[in-house]
Order: structure tokens, then C-alpha cells, then sequence
């Protein structure tokens, strides 16, 4: 039998405000980040939200984020192991 390292799924998430845990973000935040992140400064401060909602999966705290706290995390794929 031989053994193979278990694979890493990436995903963008927040820390939730209550437990700590990772929150992996819904597509549409994920999709507001990379609009944000390719307009110019100018209109981003003018028109763009920065602040979401979230619910957290694990002690069902909701908070308010804001897109600086976005970061990437990483977990182990169950389906290979």
C-alpha cells in the first residue's frame, strides 16, 4: 500500500468575529473582491462596497467584514485521502 500526501483545496474566507474558525467567502464576495481589485482607487473609494455580511458555517455568528480581512486559507480535500 502506498501512502500519498493528502491534497490541499485553497479558498477565500474571513476569520469569524466569534469562534475563530475560517468562513469561506460565497462566490458573489469572491466576485466584488476581484471587481474591486481591478478598478481604479478613485472610483473603488467612490462606488464600491468594502463591507459584507457573513454568517459563520461553525457557530452560526454573523458579523460584518469588511474586504481587507479577505484572506486565503487552505484545507485538506477529504476525497483524496
Amino acid at each position: 500500500m502506498h501512502a500519498t500526501a493528502p491534497a490541499f483545496a485553497k479558498f477565500r474566507g474571513v476569520l469569524c468575529q466569534h469562534c475563530s474558525r475560517p468562513v469561506r467567502l460565497p462566490d458573489s464576495i469572491v466576485a466584488r473582491e476581484n471587481v474591486l481589485e481591478q478598478q481604479e482607487p478613485i472610483l473603488t473609494q467612490k462606488w464600491g462596497s468594502r463591507i459584507f455580511p457573513l454568517r459563520c458555517r461553525t457557530c452560526w455568528g454573523e458579523g460584518i467584514y469588511a474586504m481587507d480581512q479577505i484572506q486565503s486559507f487552505s484545507e485538506i480535500n477529504s476525497a483524496s485521502l
